[in-house]
């Protein structure tokens, strides 16, 4: 009986130890006091380009005016009880609302006037990770890399637009996809 009793005891205590591990990780990766907090610039003095809904957080792309008369500076922020937190900074990027795409947890994003590279932000919370995507431009040469819309992504594909062609005398079309596994793009 006291075996019994010992090996009860000796599971409930595992058991609590597990659950009380698992609230303590999820309380620090949703914890905000390390992020600073953003004064949210009144409306008509910034750029909301996406709000979006993602594992039950909120979270805006917005620009502003900043330092650089030519590119204004953007943050991605997380709203949590009507307060503001700075994910992260994108300084010096001219981004609209076509250049911003949002997708399973990430923005896909190109600076309009930069060449070619899309800009990977994915969530986790309180977290982001940037990455790069380097894209070949090879086989589509009319299309300008510096006014890239983001139109679309799926699993294999970035699909992107551009109103300014390299040559409007080609009839090379404005639209292209790129693929994620050999980073080639071909008109579509």
């Amino acid at each position: 009986m006291k075996k019994r009793c010992f090996f009860t005891i000796l599971i409930i205590l595992v058991i609590s130890l597990f659950i009380i591990i698992d609230k303590v990780i999820y309380l620090f990766n949703n914890n905000l006091t390390y992020l600073e907090q953003f004064k949210m610039i009144p409306e008509n003095e910034r750029l909301t380009y996406k709000e979006v809904i993602y594992k039950n957080n909120k979270y805006l792309l917005v620009g502003f005016k900043g330092d650089n008369p030519t590119y204004p500076d953007n943050v991605i922020l997380l709203e949590k009880d009507s307060k503001y937190y700075i994910l992260e900074r994108i300084i010096n990027c001219d981004i609209s609302e076509e250049t911003a795409y949002f997708k399973d947890g990430s923005f896909y994003i190109h600076c309009i006037g930069r060449k070619a590279n899309i800009i990977k932000y994915e969530l986790n919370n309180t977290k982001v990770k940037k990455s790069y995507i380097e894209l070949n431009y090879k086989e589509v040469p009319n299309i300008s890399q510096l006014h890239l819309f983001v139109n679309n992504v799926d699993d294999q594909y970035i699909y992107l637009f551009s109103y300014v062609k390299n040559n409007d005398s080609i009839p090379e079309g404005h639209r292209v996809k790129c693929s994620f596994e050999d980073k080639k793009c071909m008109y579509y």
